[in-house]
Parts: structure tokens; C-alpha cells; sequence
């Protein structure tokens, strides 16, 4: 089991035990507002194990990291697309004009 899940098990009993002399809605509505919170905290220990395995060079790492890429959006991708095209452009530029100039001996 993740340590994560174990924080959060550990959490709600905690929480459960406290709030049972309150009534359900009471505590659905802690379990609410404490929802992003927790959601933060796991995020934040997913992303430090991923770290740590990407620092070891593990190839779970590359794989999550490279599907996140492609599953997030760019939001530079129209200028990420110019700067290729012009890059290109300006290499076949040079590779022209080095294809017209004669090496003299």
C-alpha cells in the first residue's frame, strides 16, 4: 500500500471517530472541505516519487512523464510550430549557399 492511502485511511478514522457524535451531514461537509486539501497533499507525494524515480532514471518515470505530455495540452504550440518552421527554413538557406560556394585549393 502507498503511504499516501495509508495517511488518508488513517485521516478519515481519525476524523470518523471525532465526528461521531455529529451528525452525517456534519461530517460530509468536513469531508468536503478538507477534499482539496488532501487531493493537494496526495498529488504533491505523487509527484516527489516521481521526481525521485526520474532522478534514479527509472524507465516508470520517462513512461509517465512522456504520457503526461502527450495528454496535456501545449499552450505554446503555435509558436513552438513557428520557431521549427524557421528553423528549417534557415537551414536549408545555409545548406544552399554552402552547396553554391566552391572551396578553392
Amino acid at each position: 500500500m502507498h503511504l499516501s492511502y495509508l495517511i488518508f485511511i488513517t485521516l478519515y478514522q481519525v476524523i470518523s471517530d471525532y465526528c461521531s457524535g455529529f451528525s452525517a451531514i456534519n461530517l460530509s461537509v468536513l469531508i468536503v472541505y478538507t477534499a482539496p486539501f488532501a487531493f493537494f497533499l496526495l498529488f504533491a507525494l505523487c509527484m516527489a516519487s516521481l521526481i525521485k524515480a526520474a532522478k534514479k532514471q527509472k524507465a516508470l518515470a520517462f513512461a509517465l512523464g512522456s504520457l503526461i505530455q502527450m495528454v496535456v495540452p501545449d499552450p505554446y504550440a503555435e509558436r513552438t510550430i513557428k520557431i521549427v518552421a524557421e528553423q528549417k527554413q534557415q537551414k536549408t538557406k545555409k545548406e544552399k549557399q554552402f552547396k553554391g560556394l566552391k572551396i578553392s585549393k
